[in-house]
């Protein structure tokens, strides 16, 4: 796929197009905070002018508020400007488009909000809403990133102090007067941390008592979050993420199977039988997603480059036609787009996991004529956004990173009833409000269906009416917990390995409840698949019930799609097949099986010249010859059938498809009908489902 990538990059000139950045930052930053800190009282950052004996108190004080205050700094760039992200009822999804963060390496433990996603099911009609996690950063609102770090220092500054002992050793005696009050300002180029703690210092024979513990941090967090807003805000109106990657699914398909089906082409190929996986489909897209989300540039920041290309002024032209002369504040910071293979949300509209072009069918015409592509994308995925700031803690450098999701539908940007410039605020619920959970206590119980042992770290969340609250991890199986309170409510459960289930919860006003659950393990089980032939004699085609293995130049794609029981997820397993013994992944349950049986073998029809009688005349004509020399459709299966929790305890699943058995027809006597036997799958299926139904041993 990457070389095939390189060679379409050097060939077609509108693959990429530079991002535009329309707009000057001045039109997104917050007036009323900028006049608010106009002007930094000198007060603020002015340390107490203390005796040269305490100096030391003075320096060990103002370096732990230092430490503090840029372990919190990191944080808060780390997880898009949260320090507790649970705490805000902000968390990854089953998979990157559920939620409302993106988990940014499994096991990582670090999840990234999303500052621009649907907020509706991937699946919504009409009224879709679009969302944001973004904090606010100024205080006066709920989770501010200014009264997040005020939090943190707070908790944290005692830490760091370790009971004074270092200072101690050295002769000092602290007596604490008062609790430690922070206050944190950020201002035009940097931000303050005002520590108001009154100690009562003592030195030999000498007393001083001290309060104001002022701190500057060198981050221009100001400039920082307002090239975030402007980044954020220009994908929620001008939609560049999704108008680039439609870009990049228009140059990278086209009529092979090797690149991705094209949205709209049509051809005249005789005899010519086009198909695509969508499991293949949708590795490609992953794969060019990762290869060029990082080359968008947003011009003006730091590491700008505007692309060159000798000799080539019309490709320049395309790559570079609408980058504007940015606002200067902004030439300081780095900007980086990165996709990390996070699986995206896709449909397709294909029969099943095969995609092939609407004209395909079995008769005779259509193997000599128009063959029309039409193929309509839906594709959401994450985006993470990193903005550096390299002059940060005096040249260390300072990272801030959020997530913006894309959002394809119909092979154009989906539709928003976002208005970018109304989010000014977290929109916290008001069920994640502390003060909101006086229900009694829930005392949740969860076990594994197979073993009835507990099951560890379950993300547990709980709905009311639209709105939506997490509620915490389940440890060791059990959560206790106040809950709001809510007639008609809905508990959740999310653990990775394990179907998501849900079920209703009513709540009551001081009212304890037990919640017993038990989720359904997914079960990596070991398969093999096994072909029985259709074959063909002078009376037709006959079903012959012997299971023979794939042969050398045989594979098959699976696909199981499971049928939810009630409160459950859905749920859908894939794999490939080329011999031996494969791995699935599956729970128990009703599934649709969904198998396609290829082989690499070239297939010829040979020419044939027939004779018809028309009105009592003799008319000949002649069926040229077919040849299929790339991977043919030779069988599968499409079958529901039940495993149960015992079969999930077996050692080996044997899957039986239809191979409808063209290649064992000597050549000479193959005919363009036998073709026609491709088609009929899913009615051999049918017939035999008893003689085709899995086994477990």
């Amino acid at each position: 796929m990457n070389k095939r990538m390189n060679k379409k990059s050097q060939i077609t000139l509108f693959i990429i197009i530079g991002i535009v950045m329309l707009t000057s930052v001045g039109t997104y930053i917050y007036f009323r905070a900028s006049i608010r800190r106009a002007e930094i009282m000198p007060e603020l950052v002015a340390a107490e002018e203390v005796p040269r004996a305490f100096n030391p108190i003075q320096v060990f004080i103002e370096s732990c508020v230092s430490k503090v205050g840029k372990d919190g700094m990191e944080l808060l760039g780390s997880q898009g400007g949260y320090i507790n992200i649970e705490r805000a009822g902000i968390g990854p999804g089953i998979t990157p488009t559920e939620g409302n963060a993106v988990a940014f390496s499994r096991g990582s433990g670090l999840n990234v909000p999303y500052w621009f996603y649907l907020e509706s099911d991937n699946k919504c009609i009409g009224n879709c809403v679009f969302s944001t996690q973004k904090p606010e950063l100024y205080k006066g609102r709920l989770l501010s990133i200014e009264g997040q770090l005020e939090e943190y220092v707070n908790a944290n500054l005692k830490e760091c102090f370790n009971e004074f002992k270092v200072l101690k050793t050295r002769g000092y005696i602290i007596e604490e007067l008062g609790d430690i009050n922070t206050k944190v300002s950020v201002t035009e180029e940097e931000v303050v941390v005002l520590v108001e703690y009154p100690i009562k210092a003592r030195a030999l024979d000498a007393v001083l008592e001290l309060e104001r513990f002022p701190v500057v941090i060198q981050v221009n967090l100001k400039d920082i979050y307002e090239l975030a807003m402007l980044i954020t805000n220009l994908e929620a109106e001008y939609r560049y993420l999704e108008k680039d990657a439609l870009n990049l699914i228009t140059g990278f398909s086209g009529k092979d199977m090797e690149k991705l089906a094209p949205m709209s082409d049509v051809g005249l190929e005789f005899g010519n039988r086009l198909y695509w996986r969508r499991g293949a489909i949708i590795d490609n897209l992953k794969g060019m997603l990762s290869a060029y989300i990082p080359l968008l540039q947003v011009e003006g920041t730091r590491n700008y480059r505007p692309l060159s290309f000798p000799g080539e002024s019309l490709k320049e032209s395309l790559y570079n036609q609408q980058m504007l002369i940015p606002n200067s504040e902004l030439y300081n910071l780095d900007v980086y787009f990165t996709y990390l293979g996070w699986e995206p949300w896709f449909d397709l509209n294909c029969r099943g996991e095969i995609c092939q072009p609407e004209s395909i069918s079995s008769s005779i015409i259509t193997l000599m004529g128009l063959q029309r592509y039409n193929f309509v994308y839906d594709l959401s995925f994450p985006v993470m956004v990193e903005i550096h700031d390299p002059d940060a803690f005096k040249g260390l450098g300072y990272d801030f990173r959020f997530m913006l999701e894309a959002n394809i539908r119909n092979n154009e940007p989906m539709p928003e009833v976002f208005s970018p410039l109304q989010v000014i605020e977290p929109q916290v619920s008001l069920l994640c409000d502390l003060e909101k959970r006086n229900s009694g206590y829930m005392d949740i119980d969860i076990t594994d269906m197979m073993t009835a042992e507990p099951v560890d770290d379950v993300r547990v969340s709980f709905s009311c009416a639209e709105e939506s609250c997490f509620m915490g991890i389940a440890e060791g199986g059990s959560l206790v917990e106040r809950f709001p309170v809510c007639l008609g409510g809905i508990v959740s459960f999310l653990k990775e390995g394990y179907l998501g289930y849900s079920q209703f919860l009513n709540t009551k006003l001081d009212e304890k409840a037990e919640v017993k659950v038990t989720l359904k393990p997914l079960v990596e089980k070991q398969f093999m698949i096994k072909k029985k032939r259709v074959v063909k004699n002078p009376e037709g085609w006959v079903f012959i019930d012997t299971p023979f293995t794939l042969g050398r130049k045989e594979s098959a794609f699976i696909s199981l799609v499971r049928k939810p029981g009630p409160g459950e997820d859905a749920y859908q397993a894939a794999a490939e097949y080329s011999g031996g013994v494969g791995e699935i992944t599956l729970a128990d349950g009703d599934y649709e099986i969904d198998i396609q049986l290829y082989t690499n073998e070239t297939i010829i029809i040979p020419e044939e010249e027939r004779c018809e009688e028309v009105a009592f005349i003799e008319q000949c004509y002649t069926i040229e010859e077919l040849k299929f020399n790339e991977t043919f459709p030779n069988g599968g299966l499409k079958l529901n059938h039940t495993f149960t929790a015992d079969d999930l305890k077996s050692d080996m699943i044997t899957f039986y498809v239809v191979n409808t058995y063209i290649t064992g027809i000597p050549e000479a006597n193959r005919v363009v009908e036998d073709l026609e036997q491709i088609e009929k799958v899913e009615e051999y299926s049918t017939a035999h489902a008893n003689r085709l139904k899995p086994t477990v041993e």
